[in-house]
């Protein structure tokens, strides 16, 4: 039987011919040819002394081992610890990655290593406080913190915090350097409510990284895979100048197209985890991404792709866990003569500038401190660096909890003809969706919300949002439930302002579609429409939110108020028709499936069965993937007729949509 060989299978068999090279810490040298977990010398010390490495290859760490470089100065500029600049082949890409058995091999920016078996003693300072040397510590360089700790818990770490309060005066988990008449200057004070500290401690002085620990710079067609990046400090240029200082990326990516990156940790690094950087069909899959002190992931000037179509193959982010980043401990800034700590809410799960054609799809997204998935902007003209977002896909991503300092869970600004569709977004701060100065020179906004879950938003949020400008979004087909405002359209109450288009000052050309909006606490719908402030509008045709949003075959139950126009007031469904909405909105019990287990699927007897308004995209599919026919379904489900001889509570129907939802959940 002959087996026919595809392309990819061709290719494979060519990657076999390249050269595997491994790297152990361990080793004292040889050439990195054969296989070893021992430690013996056949293996590279240090994957920079890896050369002559050709398209095919593969360089291998070994598994269960960290990896570091030498300390760098502490003034000028410095490079990445560990930079790779090698191009493979479409058919022949390098690999790095990892080998061995054990846990995944640690690219670490703690210089000094860990700092094994130390012994705690019981200081008499402050309740719960210990003390003990720490190899070459020294705090008189001049800087507060000119180390960064962590305890060992496992396989992870645990940041330990530096703090400019005096021994004796320490919170739990704190630590400062002070002065020991016995012990002298290298002496760490530490204060551990559950006992005695870690005796395993992972120390980085002066991690001069300035552009990251690993940095693939300008090399195509490589795979990343395995491993773990981890510990970049603050670099300080000088000890002559307080306090000058820049925050390092724990991977730096820049100049490289066509590569993967995948099976990835980033994490506990001092600002952005990984940063992207002038990339092209660069994908980001299956990776762990937390606890940094920045962002979890930043990208600016990601282009490429495939246009309109789908995929979106310009910047790939799919499947990854992005969890956890800016816990608040702060960054050091200039503060008069002397360094301090200050706190700032810069730390989203992702936050970008100026992308194009990206395809960000299940990832789960959560306990990020400023924003879930941001995908920022600071420019309208496409032709400027940082302008925003065009032509993207955000979709089946999960995101929950963040922006407890502000922003919420998916924003999009300064964008143009993105879809946002099928996400689940709850627990968020301020908004669970929102979309603003959508309206790039040239695009018109034209960004879509479609077919998307939000609930769930606290207090006083927002579940979907469009404002400042976003001109000619479309939002359709959206379950939203308790949350305080259901859908809201605000200007900014620049009058007749066209500096960037028609109308640009308002929100402008907005359809609202075949939504469905349950249990909020103040409105289903809203609108600021305003020109001044919280003006009411003035007349038809002049720039103003109310009078250019479509409104059609919405649904809405149990909310406080069916409508409300801020500066005019609050209305019921006959009052919002009189004002020329809504002629065939709904209101009513939606007959959810389960809402306390969070099902929104429709059941027989809901009245938004058959009641949407029919323009949608064609062969628009539903949440579950059910392809939509004649008449569309209020909300993010289509309702699905019980098979025969079933009924809607038989647990054979249930089955039968959970077959029907299959792979339309993360797969993390």
């Amino acid at each position: 039987m002959r087996i026919p060989i595809t392309i990819s299978a061709l290719a494979a068999l060519l990657w076999l011919t390249g050269a595997t090279y491994y790297v152990d810490p361990r080793s004292t040298g040889g050439d990195g040819t054969t296989p070893d977990t021992t430690g013996a010398n056949a293996a590279w010390t240090n994957p920079m002394d890896v050369t002559g490495i050709v398209p095919g290859d593969s360089v291998l760490f070994c598994r269960g081992q960290i990896f570091r470089q030498p300390a760098r100065s502490t003034g000028g500029t410095a490079d990445s610890q560990f930079i790779f600049t090698t191009s493979g082949t479409a058919a022949n890409p390098i690999v790095l990655g990892a080998y061995g058995t054990g846990n995944k091999p640690i690219l670490s920016g703690a210089i000094n290593g860990t700092e094994e078996g130390i012994a705690w003693n019981v200081s008499s300072s402050g309740t719960n406080e210990y003390y003990a040397t720490i190899s070459g510590g020294d705090p008189s360089f001049g800087y507060p913190d000119p180390y960064a700790l962590w305890a060992w818990s496992g396989d992870d770490m645990i940041r330990l915090a530096w703090t400019e309060d005096n021994a004796g005066a320490l919170a739990d988990s704190e630590w400062t350097w002070a002065d020991n008449d016995t012990l002298g200057f290298n002496t760490m004070y530490m204060r551990c409510d559950a006992g005695i500290p870690s005796t395993d401690v992972e120390i980085a002085r002066f991690a001069a990284q300035a552009q990251g620990i690993l940095q693939l710079s300008y090399a195509d067609h490589l795979i990343v895979e395995d491993l773990v990046v981890q510990g970049s400090n603050i670099r300080h240029y000088s000890v002559d100048v307080d306090c000058d200082t820049i925050n390092t990326y724990g991977a730096y990516v820049i100049g490289v197209d066509s590569t993967t990156i995948q099976r990835c940790k980033f994490r506990h690094n001092s600002y952005t985890g990984i940063r992207f950087q002038t990339n092209e069909y660069v994908t980001l899959d299956s990776c762990e991404v937390y606890d940094n002190e920045g962002d979890g992931i930043g990208a600016n000037n990601i282009i490429g792709g495939l246009g309109a179509q789908n995929p979106f193959t310009g910047w790939v982010v799919s499947r990854n866990l992005i969890h956890d980043n800016f816990l608040g401990r702060g960054q050091y800034r200039r503060s008069g003569a002397s360094c301090t700590i200050t706190s700032t809410a810069s730390g989203s799960g992702m936050k970008t500038f100026s992308i194009e054609n990206a395809w960000i799809h299940h990832n789960k997204v959560y306990d990020n401190s400023h924003g879930g998935i941001r995908l920022d902007g600071g420019h309208r003209n496409p032709a400027q660096s940082g302008y925003g977002t065009l032509n993207s896909l955000i979709e089946y991503n999960e995101v929950y909890g963040n922006g407890a300092t502000s922003a919420g869970g998916i924003y999009l600004e300064v964008s143009a003809q993105n879809m946002v569709r099928y996400n689940t977004c709850y627990g968020n701060n301020a908004h669970q969706i929102a979309i603003s100065l959508a309206d790039l020179d040239g695009y018109a906004g034209h960004d879509s919300v479609m077919s998307n879950i939000v609930r769930d938003d606290g207090a006083s949020g927002i579940g979907i949002v469009v404002m400042y400008g976003a001109d000619n979004a479309f939002i359709a087909n959206n379950t939203v439930d308790n949350c305080y405002q259901g859908i809201h359209i605000n200007g900014n109450g620049v009058a007749n302002d066209t500096t960037y288009g028609q109308c640009d000052g308002a929100t402008w050309g907005t359809v609202v579609r075949n939504n469905l909006v349950t249990n909020s606490g103040w409105y289903a719908f809203g609108v600021t429409s305003d020109l001044t402030g919280y003006a009411p509008c003035p007349t038809v045709g002049t720039c103003c939110e109310e009078d250019s949003t479509s409104w059609e075959n919405n649904q809405a139950w149990n909310c406080a108020n069916w409508a409300r126009v801020h500066g005019t007031g609050n209305y019921d469904l006959a009052g919002w028709r009189a004002r020329g909405h809504e002629v065939y909105g709904l209101e009513g019990w939606p007959a959810y499936a389960d809402s306390s287990a969070n099902d929104f699927r429709l059941t027989v007897s809901s009245p938004g069965i058959n009641k949407g308004a029919a323009v949608l995209p064609a062969g628009w599919k539903d949440f579950d993937g059910n392809t939509v026919t004649g008449l569309p379904d209020i909300g993010a489900f289509e309702y699905q007729y019980a098979p025969a001889g079933t009924t809607e509570t038989s647990g054979l129907y249930k089955v039968f949509l959970r077959f029907l939802s299959r792979g339309r959940t993360p797969a993390y």
